[in-house]
């Protein structure tokens, strides 16, 4: 279940925000955010690890911009704090996108620590605005609405891996290296997050085009001797079989095994 810890300097604790993972018609609920929400009340003891994330604030004085969408401010709202605590004069930008006021996460806390920093910038989109958001721009998160976006800075992206391709993609184009942006996605699939942010890299790419495999072709496995078990497809550096002069067993029993094959 997606979550993230806040360390709370000044009250000496750890916090974590823990979106409840609702059933629908296509997934079941989540088994462990909603016995968070409905069965654990204040005082009882948990038995729990260390986060197991990496996706954390650089050490550094150079700007800082949090750009996130969802839930995926939580982690954010860990970086702000931080900023807020220990170097409020750092130059942040703080861009948030979600779909109405009941859905922006810890609203209030956030507003208030950007409030105390004085070279902090805030930008907040939402696909519905009521009459009483008026610091809000309406729909999706568009970053051309964001000017002097530093070169300089580190950029730290969270939320849905659409939403995360997309800013990604506008932060290139608009000149940051992509050694500076960071990113995490708050989903299923964390490894298609990470291939996301190159996959239009490649699009102006020329085309490769796989040769048929030609009789006689060097690479082509020997009788009786398969790809490699790694399922690469390329032969094994070492012999598939065992030297012949290697005793073998008598035993009918008992067959020796390509080398590297599986024993499951």
């Amino acid at each position: 279940f997606p979550y993230t810890t806040l360390f709370r300097s000044d009250r000496d604790t750890w916090r974590i925000t823990v979106k409840r993972v609702a059933a629908n018609a296509d997934i079941p609920g989540g088994l462990v955010s909603n016995r968070l929400h409905d069965a654990l009340q204040t005082g009882d003891v948990l038995r729990v690890g260390p986060p197991a994330g990496d996706f954390r604030l650089r050490d550094s004085d150079t700007p800082v911009v949090l750009i996130s969408a969802g839930v995926g401010i939580t982690p954010m709202i860990a970086m702000l704090d931080h900023v807020a605590t220990r170097q409020p004069r750092r130059p942040l930008i703080f861009a948030y996108a979600t779909a109405d006021s009941a859905r922006y996460p810890h609203r209030r806390e956030v507003e208030a620590r950007l409030a105390t920093l004085p070279a902090a910038r805030y930008h907040l989109w939402l696909e519905h605005i009521a009459c009483d958001d008026p610091p809000a721009l309406s729909g999706r998160m568009d970053l051309d609405a964001v000017e002097a976006l530093p070169g300089n800075g580190d950029y730290y992206l969270c939320g849905p891996l659409p939403f995360m391709r997309t800013q990604r993609r506008a932060l290139l184009e608009r000149g940051i290296v992509r050694e500076r942006i960071h990113y995490e996605v708050f989903g299923p699939s964390p490894q298609a997050a990470l291939r996301a942010g190159r996959q239009s890299e490649r699009q102006n790419l020329p085309h490769r085009q796989r040769l048929p495999r030609q009789a006689g072709s060097i690479c082509r496995p020997a009788p009786g001797h398969g790809p490699s078990s790694n399922g690469s497809g390329r032969m094994p550096s070492r012999p598939a079989v065992r030297p012949a002069s290697r005793p073998v067993s008598s035993s009918p029993r008992r067959r020796w095994k390509p080398v590297g094959a599986s024993t499951n």
